[in-house]
């Protein structure tokens, strides 16, 4: 796909207690209350709560691993599932901590930006400053920073015709995403097998799964024909 960056893929993706202990001391978290999780400057535990939709792309398993590989370095996590429409509803308002989606609608980006523009309604990670944006600053709150910057170089690939421009433009989008880590990673890509009964022919043997080209659809089923 394009603009695929393997460096991105592998930041903050292994799994070291270690490492991690040892940045969250050095922010100055090393204070625990008497259940073992760390305290914050005002003395209060660190605590996040993470929201998920029940029907959604994010199955509770992940999230009872990620409670308890944050809990084993002293963050207090507490996982909250919500019908989807209520989950929608809360992420855009800004009132979830931390929400959870799948990093679809990429395959093609340049047509599908919202994920990386925090635009998409269904897990956006900066809603109140994605409706400045989408609301030319009637709504929301106005974005300064590397955040702002993001939207101000999608305006430039917008309106570049010179397609290496435009180009970079979008890498450095993705590089400010590399630089901040707005989005945190957990898993890899996630298999979507298909069953065809053996007469049925035209079937590809792979398929890119994602929203943007309407998947499945963009099997051809069109093509599809029975053997006799």
């Amino acid at each position: 796909m394009a603009f695929y960056d393997p460096e991105w893929e592998k930041m903050w993706a292994e799994y070291d207690p270690n490492r991690a202990n040892e940045i969250l001391d050095k922010m100055g978290l090393k204070k625990r209350d008497k259940d073992g999780f760390r305290l914050r400057p005002d003395g209060k535990t660190l605590a996040v709560t993470v929201e998920f939709a029940s029907d959604g792309t994010t199955t509770s398993d992940t999230l009872v691993l990620v409670k308890k590989y944050w809990e084993q370095i002293g963050i207090k996590v507490a996982v909250k599932s919500n019908e989807r429409s209520l989950y929608t509803t809360r992420c855009n308002s800004g009132d979830i901590e931390i929400g959870v989606w799948s990093f679809d609608r990429n395959v093609a980006v340049l047509s599908d930006p919202g994920r990386l523009l925090g635009t998409t309604t269904d897990g956006p990670w900066a809603p109140l400053y994605a409706l400045w944006y989408t609301s030319g600053g009637k709504s929301g709150e106005e974005p300064k920073g590397d955040i702002r910057k993001i939207y101000e170089l999608w305006d430039k690939v917008k309106v570049t015709t010179d397609e290496k421009q435009r180009d970079k433009y979008f890498k450095e989008i993705i590089n400010l995403h590399k630089r901040n880590i707005w989005i945190i990673g957990l898993v890899g890509e996630l298999p979507q097998p298909a069953i065809a009964k053996n007469n049925i022919r035209n079937v590809p043997e792979e398929v890119v799964w994602d929203d943007t080209v309407r998947a499945p659809k963009n099997a051809r089923p069109e093509q599809f024909f029975f053997k006799k």
